[in-house]
């Protein structure tokens, strides 16, 4: 199962037309029950053939270039998303939505609608007396959000 997010890249519309015609030679095919029954997690670490290993981000009046082996989070903010890296804060325009798809779900997890986080950068998670949890970065003060799902999820592992 695939689908193209408007707008349209050229990139991401030939990575799906690619997979649809090997899945199409493909005699064994993996059909649809077979995706619909494996569970979420598995089905997202499989999502993309090749992760996201480079980020262009704008740092005030400059634009960096950052691997995605530095970037700790990502942050939803109005119509931009900070990443966040140990000593460094950038802004990208590039939605959540967009990256999730494009980053290894074994290395970054959602944990907030506005949240990716690199699991092992992950120092501590706090509740506060309204029941609301938040995270804590490795090297890093900012305080992120983290839902009450993954929360219960977390304390599962």
């Amino acid at each position: 199962v695939d689908y193209v997010l408007k707008p349209i890249r050229r990139e991401r519309l030939e990575r799906t037309v690619t997979r649809l015609q090997a899945r199409l030679g493909d005699p064994r095919g993996a059909g649809l029950d077979a995706l619909v029954g494996r569970p979420r997690d598995e089905r997202d670490a499989t999502r993309l053939p090749g992760a996201l290993k480079w980020l262009t981000a704008t740092v005030r009046d400059t634009v960096k270039l950052y691997a995605i082996d530095d970037v700790l989070a990502f942050q939803a903010q109005d119509k931009y998303t900070r990443a966040l890296t140990r000593t460094d804060e950038a802004v990208i325009r590039t939605s959540l939505r967009e990256l999730i798809g494009q980053l290894d779900a074994e290395v970054f997890w959602q944990v907030h609608r506005s949240v990716i986080v690199r699991a092992t950068a992950i120092e501590v998670v706090r509740r506060d007396a309204l029941g609301r949890h938040t995270l804590t970065l490795k090297g890093r003060a900012d305080l992120l959000p983290l839902s009450s799902t993954f929360y219960s999820r977390l304390r599962g592992m």
